[in-house]
């Protein structure tokens, strides 16, 4: 089970944040805020008004179930609705590429941090390619700022290009950036490359409680690491309860956290509890839908699994969910198509691998 970090899609998104309201104020009443606490009555370029309240429900009168409060459903607690989400997201990439195309190449850090963002919620790889670009270009002009630079070393972590992502880490430092964003950057690089020596006084210290939200998922993904699920629920639970806003791409990310510790354990009905509250507050965020139809096909929901990975699989083209598709079509009998999406997913990752060794 491959590590799920924090940096690649929470931080990304507000470094662009933090990169527009240093360079393009204009832009600030565009924007809803991801990971920013306190939205209120924020609209899309569009003019669409966000229909969110970051307080549970007001018809949350009757006593909750546990399942109905951990993961904590959208009926108790109630965040900004995916599609008007989804929809700033994009609206905003659109209005940024706009003004880059322009000529306002000062935008195109802010335009990377968005389009990554979007990367990591709808998998296509065509976003990550075209921050990477966005930001390469920038450098080689050292025109990239502080927060640009920890933005660039995520996308390359993103591709397992460790090394440089390092790299531009210490340039960022040394340019001035705060330490708040490229701290955890720091951290999910060191994990993500199996570094735990560097990492040995966060791991002594995962078991303490800590009153952050961020804080709190972090040490949980370092209770797992140490093979302590129990540990692992107690601070995932607590970020829950530290969760203030409308955003609902923590909560959406924190609950899929939660299942893959679950998966990992073979705890399948755990698991899939988790991931289809991910995706019911969230529809669409690829990396819960993906582990959603894994556990499915894990608890012999064949069918709905199989519709599953071909949404998954249109939306994002990765191979890996192809040579999934691929299993389960053979574990059902179906050798021929079996075949046919071994030779595609084989394809892909062919393509990737010359494009990204």
């Amino acid at each position: 089970m491959r590590y799920r970090g924090r940096s690649s899609l929470l931080l990304a998104s507000k470094l662009s944040i933090a990169i527009k309201n240093t360079i393009c104020p204009s832009l600030a009443s565009l924007v809803l805020l991801a990971g920013c606490a306190g939205e209120q009555a924020l609209r899309s370029p569009e003019g669409h008004a966000s229909e969110a309240s970051a307080t549970p429900a007001a018809d949350a009168f009757e006593a909750p179930s546990l399942d109905q409060i951990w993961p904590i459903s959208v009926r108790y607690y109630r965040t900004t609705s995916a599609d008007i989400y989804l929809g700033n997201v994009d609206a905003r990439i659109d209005t940024l590429q706009r003004r880059v195309d322009a000529g306002h190449r000062e935008r195109a850090e802010a335009l990377a941090g968005q389009l990554y963002h979007r990367y990591k919620l709808r998998g296509s790889l065509q976003d990550a390619d075209r921050a990477t670009a966005l930001l390469a270009e920038r450098a080689a002009s050292n025109w990239l700022t502080p927060s640009g630079m920890v933005l660039y070393a995520i996308t390359l972590s993103g591709l397992h290009r460790f090394d440089e992502a390092d790299g531009w880490l210490q340039k960022a430092k040394e340019a001035g950036a705060k330490t708040e964003e490229w701290r955890d950057v720091a951290a999910d690089i060191m994990v993500a490359r199996g570094d735990y020596s560097a990492l040995a006084d966060e791991l002594a210290t995962s078991v303490e409680p800590v009153p952050d939200f961020y804080a709190l998922a972090h040490r949980a993904d370092l209770r797992l690491l140490q093979g302590d699920l129990e540990g692992a629920e107690r601070h995932f639970l607590a970020a829950q309860t530290q969760y203030r806003d409308s955003n609902p791409v923590p909560l959406a990310w924190l609950h899929t956290q939660m299942g893959i510790g679950y998966l990992r354990f073979g705890r399948i009905e755990d698991a899939k509890r988790f991931f289809s509250a991910a995706v019911e507050r969230l529809p669409g965020y690829f990396l819960a839908e993906e582990h959603l139809a894994e556990c499915e096909a894990l608890l012999g929901e064949r069918a709905s699994a199989r519709a599953r990975y071909q949404r998954v699989i249109e939306q994002t083209g990765n191979p890996e969910f192809v040579a999934a598709l691929s299993s389960l079509e053979r574990e059902s009998g179906n050798i021929e198509q079996a075949n046919a999406l071994a030779a595609q997913a084989t394809a892909g990752y062919e393509e990737l691998l010359s494009r990204l060794p």
